[in-house]
């Protein structure tokens, strides 16, 4: 028979824990229904939350937005972004969390925001205001001027005029970005050249057409001036020519966002901002340069765009030239002092080498007469040992003659004497030779012969 006490158990354990899950489901539901929230979250309930995640679309496009060699992220538009993020801090206490992502193109990032896939949502990359685009997205107020050049390759020759224009770039391919203000410069160029047919090339960006050109022959387009005025700022040298025909004027650069949605409120507020406007020329300074920034925005009122162009290129250049001079001339000045060092090495290297040389000839020299003073001492040692017995002989005789003396009648002391003058006369004999032997040698300095 079955155990009604462990089933009465197992159904009460079992209900405990349904309500255990029931209990946790709500809030692990909510938990993950949030961000999802916040991913389409209106200004108006963001404020009200006191948070929100922001999504960013971005293609790399130097000097609006890009990454660095680290892989950080930088550009004019990417310090914009986080300034509102700090903007919103302050003076909606909203804390702002960005969700980067970035895309392939310039399209990608046009299209993520005309589809509104997300409310909540902000699309960088240089992008220029137009009037039918405005039909399509939301633009921030312009923070720069919008002007578009005409570009080539190094080997395409600068064109005067239209006609000129048409001869020799109808045999040239065109390089621009699909569906850009880039693109709509060329085609309209088409038309004003006559229907002037040329093949297209598509990049993802401005940055790209530039680099495209640069590395082909043959090649034009269109180029933003910001891009164009900053490689050409990095190296006038570059593979690029800029055709005087066809400047292009728009109404700026702006960040993008769904169109009606009411983040334009916060957005457009933190523009007029006055912190805004003193962090923007900072930022200006960094990417940009502000002078050159001061420039693009004077190039906008078209009365003398192309000269005054062509005299920040000639500014551009000077300036090159100087640091090049300047750079070549440090290099000239420390070759001359890396020649002077090795000059100073060399001589004191030789003058070390003779005081050497001194040095060990001295030391020859002094082993030399080491030497010869040793063997000058033994053969004193061996002079003195063996003349000392010849010295002895008639010096014995003198003395046992002289003990005689006192001993003898005076027959006997004639003979002592005889015999002392004989000794005395060997003495002296011996005497001579030793003085000579030693006078032979070097020891002693030879007696004058003049002398008695």
């Amino acid at each position: 028979m079955p155990d009604y006490g462990k089933v009465v158990g197992i159904f009460s354990t079992a209900k405990k824990l349904l309500t255990i899950l029931l209990v946790t489901a709500v809030p692990l539901t909510v938990l993950s229904q949030k961000p999802n929230d916040q991913l389409n979250q209106s200004w108006q309930e963001a404020e009200k939350a006191g948070q929100a995640i922001v999504t960013v679309f971005w293609s790399d496009t130097h000097p609006f937005i890009s990454v660095d060699r680290n892989g950080n992220m930088q550009g004019v538009e990417y310090e914009i972004m986080m300034g509102f993020k700090d903007y919103l801090r302050a003076a909606h206490h909203v804390e702002l969390q960005f969700q980067w992502k970035k895309v392939k193109s310039f399209n990608e990032v046009y299209d993520q925001i005309r589809n509104k896939s997300e409310i909540n949502s902000f699309g960088t990359s240089g992008i220029s205001v137009t009037e039918a685009r405005q039909n399509e997205v939301g633009f921030s107020p312009s923070y720069m001027a919008d002007i578009a050049v005409l570009i080539s390759s190094q080997n395409v020759p600068i064109v005067e005029n239209v006609e000129e224009f048409v001869r020799v770039f109808r045999h040239l391919t065109a390089v621009t970005v699909q569906k850009s203000t880039l693109e709509n410069d060329l085609l309209k160029l088409k038309s004003a050249a006559g229907n002037l047919s040329f093949p297209i090339k598509y990049v993802r960006s401005s940055q790209f057409v530039l680099e495209e050109i640069q590395q082909t022959d043959n090649g034009f387009g269109f180029v933003d001036l910001p891009i164009y005025i900053n490689s050409f700022k990095a190296n006038p040298t570059a593979k690029v020519k800029r055709q005087n025909l066809f400047p292009k004027v728009r109404e700026g650069y702006a960040i993008i966002y769904p169109l009606g949605s009411d983040w334009q409120e916060p957005f457009n507020a933190y523009f007029q901002d006055k912190e805004f406007k003193k962090k923007f020329v900072k930022i200006i300074a960094k990417y940009v340069d502000v002078d050159l920034y001061n420039f693009i925005e004077s190039l906008s009122v078209p009365s003398s765009s192309q000269i005054s162009l062509l005299l920040k290129e000639k500014e551009i250049q000077s300036e090159h030239l100087q640091q090049e001079i300047h750079i070549r001339n440090m290099g000239v000045a420390l070759l001359g002092m890396a020649f002077a060092s090795l000059l100073i090495i060399i001589w004191l290297f030789r003058r070390s080498h003779r005081l050497l040389k001194k040095i060990e000839q001295q030391g020859a020299n002094i082993e030399s007469q080491n030497k010869e003073l040793e063997a000058k001492n033994k053969k004193l040692e061996e002079f003195t040992f063996a003349n000392a017995h010849k010295l002895r002989a008639p010096v014995a005789t003198i003395l046992g003659l002289i003990q005689l003396l006192g001993y003898h009648n005076i027959q006997d002391n004639e003979n002592i004497i005889s015999g002392l003058k004989g000794a005395a006369s060997n003495l002296d004999h011996e005497i001579k030779e030793i003085r000579s032997r030693l006078e032979e040698e070097g020891w002693l300095p030879r007696e004058s012969s003049d002398k008695v």
